[in-house]
């Protein structure tokens, strides 16, 4: 008999005695629920290796049914009575889940060689990722991996996209002009278009005209169907094995095996076009390395959707959130402005991206937009190559690590009243999105970009088309909420502006809404 039992078997006892006097199914709740709890405190107390983890987990299930609607709601209270770092079992699967930054960076950044991979899903690694292919999934110490990557830092870095900096201001022109109407706009569609566009002039060396051209509408349901896989009723069976007869029940791999093979091809064509055309894009320098032997052509189909998939949503998510929140910040923009008008006054032209640094307050608008409301949730999980001894806590091997990015931009301890909207936090920050992501934990302004191996590498891209689209939108517009049918403003309340419920490990998507874009009476860009 161990410690555990030897304490607890006195009390057991004692309430077995009593439990006729009790009734019968008061004295069953009584000693499920004092044994459970005396249980868990001794647990807790007398094993100081494990990470603190939330009582009453189920057999088998283990705390899945406590997670509610919300996910992130229910994981963040944990946080906030449990700590920055918690384990939970979900089903099968241990779940680490962290929501400071500091202990994020040793597990993920530091330990990054023993916490780099990612965890094995049938349906992602097997069937999306085509046994593990490409760059979101594939093995981090896989030369195809390293090939693949080096070949998106070279496209998307700075050199890469100084070629197209042309494009970019053209695209953000013909962005400003549809989202500027005046009228009622959900900004949505118009952004994924515009993220869209630099993904595949960069893959494949060709555009999309509008929302309406077929060309996007099929990049679109590959990225939608792409994210769509990483909701929880296509991983449940990784969770709970016993549901697998369900998914063989309904056909649903066989269905995602279907789709998936419909992208291959569609990817392929777009591929073999560049490629035969000789188009300068990562699609013809993938075929290059195919014929070279560095890999294989599978690995190339795959990297480009995931460059695709990765690029196109994030962008217009981010820029989603921030045209949001600023409908309802006018003096915000204001301010934004009145850097802008300076400069153009002075110039007499727009602002390139190389002199970032004369818009300290529009950079620091854009940080906090990206710390108020994040990009993810929790972003593509990690997992434990082996056990990682923690500040004298064990993380066990083959347990999945995920970052609660939501409670890490609120953590009260990193950032001053965290739920108060506020960008000169960050007006000491002047460095690109880039050197930030790269630099001591203490320096870094917020996570958006990951972590060690698996950081972002289209962080460059993605602040020089933030950069433009904001210095075009705010030079001539300003942002202001919708009408309704009296003509009577409507604005978006932020404390329910959130992200959706049914949401996915690769972007916090926003709710639907609508805005205005109204014409400066006084700007001076001719």
């Amino acid at each position: 008999m161990d410690f555990r039992d030897r304490a607890i078997a006195p009390l057991r006892a004692w309430i077995i005695k009593k439990k006729s006097t009790l009734g019968p199914l008061a004295g069953a709740i009584a000693v499920f629920w004092i044994i459970s709890r005396l249980r868990a405190y001794i647990t807790t107390s007398s094993n100081s290796t494990k990470l603190p983890s939330p009582r009453f987990a189920l057999p088998y299930f283990g705390h899945i049914f406590h997670l509610g609607y919300d996910v992130i709601k229910t994981v963040s209270q944990w946080h906030e009575q449990y700590g920055p770092i918690i384990t939970i079992q979900a089903g099968v699967k241990q779940v680490v889940i962290i929501a400071d930054p500091f202990i994020a960076h040793e597990v993920l950044g530091i330990k990054g060689s023993q916490t780099a991979n990612r965890p094995y899903n049938k349906v992602i690694t097997e069937i999306y990722s085509r046994n593990g292919r490409g760059m979101s999934v594939a093995d981090v110490n896989t030369t195809s991996w390293k090939k693949s990557r080096a070949i998106a830092a070279t496209f998307f870095g700075p050199s890469g996209v100084k070629k197209k900096l042309t494009d970019i201001c053209n695209e953000t022109e013909k962005l400003v002009d549809l989202l500027a109407t005046e009228n009622n706009v959900d900004p949505y569609p118009h952004l994924l278009r515009f993220a869209l566009n630099y993904m595949m002039f960069s893959c494949f060396g060709k555009q999309t005209t509008s929302i309406n051209d077929p060309l996007f509408k099929s990049a679109k349901h590959q990225v939608s169907y792409a994210k769509d896989l990483t909701k929880i009723k296509h991983m449940a069976s990784g969770y709970l094995p016993v549901l697998s007869f369900i998914d063989s029940l309904l056909g649903r791999e066989e269905t995602i095996e279907k789709h998936i093979a419909a992208r291959d091809s569609w990817t392929s064509a777009l591929m073999m076009e560049a490629y035969n055309d000789r188009k300068d894009c990562i699609a013809t320098t993938l075929m290059d390395s195919v014929y070279a032997g560095e890999i294989d052509e599978m690995t190339a189909i795959v990297t480009v959707v995931d460059i695709i998939a990765g690029g196109m949503e994030t962008t217009a998510v981010t820029m989603t959130w921030a045209f949001g929140i600023l409908s309802v910040k006018p003096e915000i923009q204001r301010k934004i402005q009145k850097e802008l008008d300076h400069f153009i006054e002075t110039h007499k032209r727009m602002p390139m991206f190389s002199e970032r640094e004369q818009f300290p307050y529009m950079i620091a608008v854009q940080r906090e937009c990206m710390r108020f409301r994040p990009t993810a949730t929790i972003g593509l999980p990690h997992e434990a190559a082996e056990d990682i001894v923690w500040r004298n806590k064990i993380i066990p091997k083959g347990a999945m690590i995920v970052a609660n990015m939501v409670a890490m931009h609120m953590n009260p301890e990193v950032y001053c009243d965290p739920h108060v909207f506020r960008p000169e936090r960050f007006l000491d920050k002047t460095e690109t999105f880039t050197a930030s992501a790269r630099s001591k934990i203490e320096d870094r302004d917020q996570y958006n970009f990951g972590w060690g191996r698996r950081l972002c590498p289209g962080i460059y891209v993605a602040e020089v088309h933030m950069f433009s689209v904001f210095t075009h939108v705010f030079a001539r517009h300003t942002i202001v909420p919708r009408m309704d049918y009296k003509g009577s403003p409507v604005p978006l309340d932020l404390e329910s502006f959130l992200p959706r419920r049914e949401t996915t490990m690769i972007v916090a998507t926003p709710p639907s809404y609508q805005v205005r874009f109204v014409p400066r009476t006084k700007h001076l860009v001719q």
